[in-house]
C-alpha cells in the first residue's frame, strides 16, 4: 500500500471525523481517511481535483454502490498528524461551504462504512484465503467470495455513458457490486485515475456470470477479472486498485460530467461554454469579445490561439496593475512556448493553463485562488 510504510490494518485511531494509522516502522507516516456522502459528484471532482494538485491530499476514491449510498474517501498522509488535521479541515470547511448536501461521517458510522465493502463488512471476517482468483472470506457464522475486476475503459467508446450503463447492468446480475474509481496526482502534476469493481459472491452465485455479462452486453472485454492475494485486502479497504493502469482524466472528462462536455476543438463554442458556467454559478462577467472576459471586475481572463510576446508584453502593460491575468492557452504547443518565457514567471498576478488542465477545472480554476 505504502512502499514508505507499514500498518497494521486494524490498529488505527477514530479521532471524530478521521480514521488515523500510525506506520509501526522507523518512518512513523500516519494516514488519514475521511468519507463523506455525496449527491452530485462532478461539482465535488473539481473541488477535489483542486485540492490533489496542491498536494493536501494524498489521493481520492469514489466508491459507487448499487444502493445508491455513494461516497468519497479522502486520504491524507503526512509525518506529521497535525499537518492532517489541518488539511483535513482545510477541506471540510471549503467543501461544507461548497456544497452543505454534503454528508461527512463521524466516529462509529465512520469507522462502519470504512470496513463495508460491496455490502459485506471486512472488519468482522477472520479467515482470509486465496481460492482461484478470488478472495474467500469467512466467520464462524458466514462465507464469501470478492472478485476483483480491472476496468479497460479504453476500451468503450461511448464514454459518456459508461458509469450509469455499467451498474445499471450489474444489478441485474449481483446486488453487491461497487465500482471504485481512484483519482491521484502522477509526477507531473497532472490528475490522473483508475477505475475498478469490487464483486461479493455470495453462495449459490454464478462466479462466472458478471464479467461475461457485462462483456457480452458491451461486445468488448472491458472487464478483466484479477487474482486477489491475501495482501490485497488492505488495498481493497483503502479504496486503492491492485493495478497500476491509470487514465488521464482530461481525456475523459465526460464520464464524470456527461452533460457537461466543452467543445475544445472550436475556441468560440469553447468560450460561449464557460458563460454557460460563469452563469450557472452564479459568477459576474463582462464579455469584452469573443475572446476576452472580465471575472467579478477584478480577473482578466485571455483565451489565446497563438502566443506572440508583444501581445503579452501590451496585455501586461496595458492590464497588469488593474486585474489578475488568466492566460488560456489553446494549442499545447503555443502553451509549450509561453513557459519559456521566463520574464512571466516573476510576475505573481499572471496565471498561465493549458486546455487541458481548463479540462480538469472547467471554471474552478478561474475562480479558487
Amino acid at each position: 500500500m505504502n512502499k514508505k510504510g507499514k500498518y497494521k490494518l486494524l490498529s488505527y485511531l477514530v479521532e471524530d471525523k478521521l480514521i488515523i494509522y500510525n506506520s509501526f516502522n522507523k518512518n512513523k507516516k500516519f494516514i488519514g481517511f475521511s468519507i463523506f456522502y455525496f449527491e452530485t459528484l462532478y461539482s465535488i471532482l473539481t473541488k477535489l481535483n483542486f485540492f490533489l494538485k496542491k498536494r493536501y491530499l494524498n489521493y481520492y476514491s469514489i466508491q459507487l454502490n448499487l444502493n445508491n449510498e455513494n461516497f468519497i474517501v479522502l486520504c491524507f498522509e503526512d509525518y506529521n498528524v497535525n499537518k492532517i488535521l489541518s488539511n483535513y479541515n482545510l477541506l471540510y470547511e471549503s467543501l461544507s461551504n461548497y456544497d452543505n448536501s454534503l454528508v461527512f461521517l463521524k466516529e462509529e458510522n465512520l469507522e462502519k462504512v470504512f470496513f463495508k465493502l460491496a455490502d459485506e463488512s471486512l472488519k468482522y471476517y477472520i479467515k482470509f484465503r486465496e481460492s482461484n482468483d478470488s478472495l474467500s472470506i469467512s466467520n464462524e457464522e458466514n462465507s464469501s467470495y470478492l472478485n476483483y475486476f480491472k476496468i479497460k475503459l479504453n476500451s468503450q467508446s461511448k464514454k459518456e455513458f459508461f458509469i450509469n450503463t455499467f451498474l445499471n447492468l450489474v444489478k441485474n446480475f449481483n446486488q453487491y457490486v461497487s465500482l471504485i474509481i481512484n483519482f491521484k496526482v502522477d509526477r507531473d502534476n497532472k490528475i490522473i485515475f483508475n477505475p475498478f469493481s469490487i464483486e461479493l459472491q455470495k453462495h449459490g452465485n454464478n462466479p462466472q456470470i458478471l464479467y461475461k455479462e457485462v462483456n457480452g452486453f458491451f461486445n468488448i472485454s472491458i472487464l478483466e477479472k484479477m487474482f486477489l492475494k491475501v495482501k490485497d485486502i488492505g488495498f481493497l479497504l483503502w479504496r486503492l486498485p491492485i493495478e497500476n493502469e491509470f487514465f488521464y482524466l482530461f481525456e475523459y472528462i465526460e464520464t464524470f460530467n456527461p452533460d457537461k462536455r466543452y467543445i475544445s476543438y472550436d475556441p468560440i463554442e469553447f468560450i460561449i461554454q464557460i458563460e454557460d458556467d460563469l452563469n450557472k454559478n452564479e459568477i459576474n462577467y463582462t464579455k469584452i469579445n469573443n475572446k476576452i472576459l472580465v471575472l467579478n471586475q477584478k480577473i482578466l481572463f485571455i483565451l489565446i490561439l497563438k502566443v506572440e510576446f508583444k501581445t503579452i508584453k501590451n496585455i501586461i502593460e496595458k492590464f497588469y496593475n488593474k486585474y489578475t491575468i488568466i492566460l488560456l492557452i489553446f494549442n499545447n504547443i503555443e502553451y509549450q512556448k509561453i513557459l519559456k518565457i521566463k520574464e512571466l514567471n516573476s510576475l505573481n498576478k499572471i496565471k498561465i493553463i493549458s486546455k487541458e488542465q481548463f479540462l480538469q477545472f472547467n471554471i474552478n480554476i478561474l475562480i479558487d485562488k
